[in-house]
């Protein structure tokens, strides 16, 4: 019984680190997202200036 409880524990352990690491990547998946928005809104406004000036 004690060797199935540290299993349980280091499972947790485990667990718990995929955990974080799942949450720091989606928080570096939503930064990227966000930068790759703000280029495609600046690439718009430039292609728009651009057709305004024809």
């Amino acid at each position: 019984m004690h060797e199935d409880d540290t299993e349980f524990k280091h499972l947790s352990e485990l667990i718990e680190k995929r955990n974080e690491l799942q949450n720091e990547i989606n928080s570096i998946l939503a930064r990227m997202t966000m930068k790759q928005e703000e280029r495609v809104s600046k690439l718009a406004e430039s292609i728009s200036a651009s057709h305004k000036r024809k």
